[in-house]
């Protein structure tokens, strides 16, 4: 089975500060909402709403991969 990894590059996604994003299996991503039950890769909520994608995970700033 080949590990296929979801990563964005260098390009730094925005949202409003405070919202829960998560990732998709396919590698899309949005706002976490409480009716839909996603499988995903993960959800995060993030503070200060900057977020880069890295090896199948939502990377926040304060996070040491940043």
């Amino acid at each position: 089975m080949q590990n296929n990894f979801i990563a964005r590059g260098i390009e730094i996604f925005y949202s409003k500060p405070g919202t829960e994003i998560v990732l998709r299996k396919d590698g899309s991503f949005g706002i976490h909402l409480m009716s839909v039950n996603p499988r995903g890769l993960g959800k995060r909520p993030l503070e200060d709403g900057e977020f880069p994608i890295r090896q199948n995970k939502i990377v926040c700033r304060n996070d040491s991969n940043w």
